[in-house]
């Protein structure tokens, strides 16, 4: 029965204890990973800032570089006879920007995937932008890299992009477009980071202007993810995500501009959300282009955390906790019972021993196995009660008697109490005369008597006294009464003669 109680308090104890790490461990391990990926999406947001205005940059540096040069300039104000322009948009395209095409190509191979640490602004990825064209003055098409683009020219592009003509205060500007090159061309429609750089005649006169873009698109949002560290990227437009690093755009839309529409509703950055997706949770940031931020702040792009991955080694320490408890609940209930079983064996032992003692075994002795303490003890204390009750000589007393054999004197634990005892009459055997005088006797009269008794007692025997001699004996007689009074604690210890079983014996009288 107490094995039973003490097994199933254990089984409470440890369902407690594994019910208390399965409810505190993962949440807290929830919760950290989740302010963790907090900080490192904010982190990544920030670099994917900066990585866009870097784009900006670049492609604006680039259209400034190719509307600084002369044969550009040149070609755009020469006089070509043409009232079709024909012959301008050759001579634009031939001498003012088909060499930049070859300078870019260049300009790829030579950088590949290198990222540019201590390059110049204009050698900047992209290296080879998608876009480049030259429009006059009031917006109209003159010439653009790429193929089949001749029937292109004269294309109103400024009345489809107003901002590209604000130029004419000759302070170049970057944006976000979405370009195609004709009106009735939609297969070629697409998003840019474009870079608008003025062709100027003085310090004045707007005589052209230079447009470098950089296409958005799916490959750009690999690239980005891959630019901040990792995690996901997607670019959006009026609340519709046009290209990014996952898929299914228009449910990731709905999820981000329906499901956060409280979230995205105020400030220029606004705070991070969870949205679900494809089954996955993920933690998402939104941020607008700097160059958008004006009158409609509608384009930009969002950045993601998938959480559901991020959350897996909750989910798997959740399964471990199930797994792990009931293999230490049993390991422990083997132990525990493996413990019992040594523990109440030795009690077991001593109650066989009570049983025989009842029935009439008088001279049963209980067994001192030295493995359990207060065992130990209990059997101990038993022989001594057994002793005591019959009238017998204490089964201790016998190791703080002081034989003379050999002149040797050993001691063994002893209780206190067994040495308050021995002074008793429990003792078998002859006591000699003078051995219950009173303790007040002098010292030296004590020494000299016991002995006297002593020398006495031994020749009553026939033993030899013939190399014992007084101080021999009181020297061997103090060490051993130091030793007994520092072992019980007793003010003195005074000794008795005692022939026994044919020896003669000096038997403690202890003094508290």
């Amino acid at each position: 029965m107490l094995r039973i109680k003490i097994c199933a308090m254990l089984t409470l104890i440890v369902v407690m204890v594994m019910t208390a790490v399965y409810m505190m461990l993962p949440q807290s391990l929830e919760n950290d990973i989740r302010s963790e990926a907090r900080g490192q999406l904010g982190v990544a947001a920030r670099s994917m800032e900066r990585y866009e205005r870097l784009n900006d940059f670049g492609v604006t540096a680039k259209a400034e570089r190719i509307a600084a040069f002369r044969g550009l300039q040149s070609a755009l104000t020469a006089e070509y006879n043409d009232p079709y322009e024909y012959h301008r948009h050759l001579g634009v395209h031939e001498k003012g920007i088909l060499r930049w095409k070859y300078a870019f190509e260049n300009l790829a191979a030579e950088k590949g995937d290198a990222r540019p640490v201590d390059a110049m602004i204009h050698e900047r990825p992209p290296y080879n932008p998608e876009l480049v064209f030259v429009a006059d003055e009031k917006g109209i098409g003159v010439a653009a890299l790429g193929t089949n683009k001749y029937d292109w020219y004269k294309d109103d592009v400024g009345a489809r992009h107003p901002d590209m003509l604000a130029v004419k205060d000759g302070v170049p500007r970057e944006g976000i477009w979405y370009f195609r090159w004709t009106v009735t061309d939609s297969d070629s429609a697409a998003w840019y980071h474009v870079g608008i750089a003025p062709v100027m005649q003085g310090p004045e006169k707007l005589i052209g202007v230079v447009v470098v873009g950089s296409l958005i698109a799916g490959g750009s949002a690999q690239t980005a993810a891959e630019h901040i560290g990792g995690g996901d990227v997607a670019y959006f437009h009026n609340g519709k995500i046009f290209a990014s690093t996952l898929k299914n755009d228009e449910s990731l839309s709905r999820a981000i501009f329906e499901g956060g529409k409280d979230k995205l509703a105020g400030g220029a950055t606004p705070p991070s959300f969870t949205i679900s997706h494809d089954g996955a949770e993920y933690l998402v940031a939104v941020r607008y282009f700097s160059s958008t931020r004006g009158a409609d702040k509608k384009t930009g792009f969002v950045v993601l955390s998938n959480m559901t991955e991020r959350l897996a080694t909750v989910q798997k320490i959740k399964t471990s906790i199930f797994v792990v408890g009931p293999i230490i609940l049993i390991i422990l209930l083997g132990a525990v019972l493996i413990v019992i079983r040594s523990f109440v064996k030795a009690f077991e032992e001593i109650d066989q021993g009570i049983q025989e003692v009842i029935a009439g075994n008088k001279d049963y002795e209980f067994q001192v196995s030295g493995n359990h303490a207060f065992q130990t003890e209990m059997a101990q204390s038993l022989n001594l009660m057994s002793a005591f009750l019959q009238g017998k000589r204490m089964p201790d007393e016998e190791d703080d008697e002081v034989s003379a054999s050999g002149w040797g004197f050993e001691f063994d634990e002893v209780s206190r109490t067994a040495m308050i005892r021995a002074t008793g009459p429990m003792v078998t055997g002859v006591p000699m005369s003078g051995a219950n005088e009173e303790p007040e006797e002098p010292q030296q009269e004590y020494r000299r008597r016991i002995f006297d008794e002593y020398v006495a007692a031994r020749r009553n025997l026939g033993l030899g006294v013939d190399d014992l001699t007084y101080d021999k004996f009181i020297s061997k007689l103090t060490e051993n009464t130091a030793v007994l009074m520092r072992k019980h604690e007793a003010r003195d210890v005074r000794f008795s003669v005692v022939v026994r079983d044919g020896k003669v014996v000096l038997k403690p009288e202890p003094r508290f």
